[in-house]
């Protein structure tokens, strides 16, 4: 086992951000370790899973560069985005588009929150991702989630098990910069050479 540190930015009130780049410096250097203290696990090592942070936002330009901090799920910058999600399409339709009330730290409100207050961001976005994802993605080359993480962004239909046209509509979003669905036993893919 092998545990890397990395920092937490708290730059205003209720904000709660940290840089995928630590995340994924932390990864490799982690994994090096391991390989180095135990070369046997180079040769042995099938398949690599993920648990990590939910409903956070990372946010990826044309070129899959991040654009922003990554909004992490204890961020609580977005309670009047929540309000307006929930007046805007209501408790009852929310609930039936995503099985979820608005809450903080959901990635739909965060989304929204880049929109109103970052619109040169939100413009250049091309890929939506959860933390996690973020890792999986710079270790396949993949944009993929599965579908219990999906289930707390506030963007996923979970009785149909596919992304909430609603939602996206209400979001201004597109569907392609959601990651591709998976269960979460599922492959998502193969880890790239790096």
């Amino acid at each position: 086992s092998v545990s890397k540190e990395y920092p937490v930015y708290y730059p205003k009130t209720n904000h709660a951000e940290q840089d995928p780049q630590d995340w994924w410096n932390a990864v490799k250097e982690g994994m090096q370790e391991l390989v180095n203290n135990h070369p046997e696990l180079a040769s042995s090592v099938e398949s690599i899973s993920f648990s990590g942070q939910m409903h956070g936002l990372v946010a990826l330009d044309k070129d899959d560069k991040v654009l922003i901090p990554a909004i992490l799920w204890c961020d609580q910058r977005t309670g009047e985005e929540c309000d307006e999600i929930t007046e805007v399409i209501g408790q009852e339709n929310l609930t039936k588009y995503t099985s979820n009330k608005a809450l903080t730290g959901f990635t739909a409100p965060k989304i929204l929150w880049v929109k109103k207050h970052m619109p040169e961001v939100f413009a250049k976005i091309k890929h939506i991702m959860l933390p996690k994802d973020y890792i999986q993605f710079k270790l396949t080359g993949n944009y993929a989630t599965d579908m219990s993480d999906a289930s707390g962004m506030l963007l996923l239909d979970v009785a149909n098990r596919s992304w909430s046209k609603e939602m996206i509509e209400f979001l201004g979003i597109k569907e392609e910069m959601l990651p591709k669905l998976f269960e979460s036993y599922e492959i998502t893919g193969v880890v790239k050479q790096e």
